[in-house]
């Protein structure tokens, strides 16, 4: 019955015989001189469509306060309400929902933050990492993540039938031939079990060459009558010095060692002595081997401040 009453109002307000004037005003009909009572706008509820909402007059018909709806905020359960009219409108927002977690082996899931409702889907593995070869007396593995939820799993892969010549085995067993100090010596690749490949393509060289070189006099004599290492004669300070000797090879190295022992000096000593018709003498000592001076308490002397004894002193 209310419907029809303000449908009744609507025509009635479209055919100009009834008015109203929301500020109090007059509303003159075109047709009659006589003034028709001024009211203001008795409102109705709100009346709301999927997209706006407006009221009707509930004396003149007339629609007013016509707007669309605004405010409010979806979520997957309910619509956004209208901050006018206070009614739903739009539509329902997707879940919310949070990071993929592994359940089990083969499946997670993830919920929805806002009506809890889960999703489960099974394990998206790809193509996987090997991180263990397959050999042909040991089985390999591979490893696997899910691209969503990270969960891992390993499967083994199976043993290979066919020999596997991988293996850099430095013994007598796959040597080809000796190396050198400057260069490695050649071997077989080698299968896991043991087995030596016969392939000269199927070779590696070995990085375990160099020189070995020792503290050795060598037994190689130069031009000058000297081991081929030699340097220096031991002194009356220095034992005799060599260069370090290779005993692969024979080369010598910039290295060098002391060999033997020093001297030591051959001192004679001089006593001090008064001068006659010569030069007299200094108290101190001479080494007859490198002519080096000391005093009487043993210090090294420049030879230039000592008084030497002439040989042609009779004094002497």
């Amino acid at each position: 019955m209310k419907n029809k009453y303000f449908a009744f109002l609507l025509l009635a307000g479209t055919l100009g015989l009834v008015g109203c004037n929301n500020n109090g005003g007059d509303k003159t009909d075109d047709h009659s001189s006589e003034e028709t009572s001024a009211h203001n706008h008795t409102l109705g509820d709100w009346v709301a469509t999927e997209t706006e909402h407006y009221r009707i007059c509930a004396e003149c018909a007339e629609i007013v306060e016509r707007g669309s709806h605004t405010g409010g905020t979806a979520t997957c359960t309910a619509k956004a309400v209208c901050s006018v009219c206070r009614n739903e409108y739009g539509s329902l927002e997707d879940h919310d929902y949070t990071s993929w977690v592994s359940i089990s082996d083969t499946q997670h899931k993830k919920s929805c933050s806002i009506c809890h409702e889960e999703k489960t889907e099974d394990h998206v593995w790809g193509e996987g990492e090997e991180v263990k070869a397959a050999t042909h007396t040991v089985a390999g593995e591979m490893k696997y993540t899910c691209s969503k939820c990270s969960k891992e799993k390993t499967e083994s892969i199976p043993v290979k039938a066919e020999h596997i010549f991988d293996q850099m085995v430095e013994t007598e067993d796959y040597l080809l031939f000796d190396g050198t100090c400057t260069e490695g010596a050649p071997y077989f690749l080698s299968c896991a079990c043991g087995l030596s490949s016969d392939d000269p393509e199927k070779t590696f060289v070995s990085t375990n060459f160099g020189h070995h070189f020792e503290e050795k006099v060598s037994t190689k004599i130069g031009d000058d009558g000297k081991p081929e290492n030699f340097i220096s004669d031991a002194d009356c300070e220095h034992a005799a010095k060599y260069y370090k000797l290779c005993s692969v090879c024979g080369s010598l190295d910039a290295e060098t060692f002391d060999h033997g022992t020093a001297l030591g000096h051959d001192v004679t000593v001089f006593p001090a002595a008064e001068p006659s018709f010569a030069s007299g003498c200094t108290s101190h000592s001479e080494c007859n081997r490198c002519g080096k001076c000391y005093d009487d308490d043993g210090n090294e002397i420049d030879p230039s401040t000592v008084n030497f004894c002439q040989k042609d002193d009779p004094t002497f």
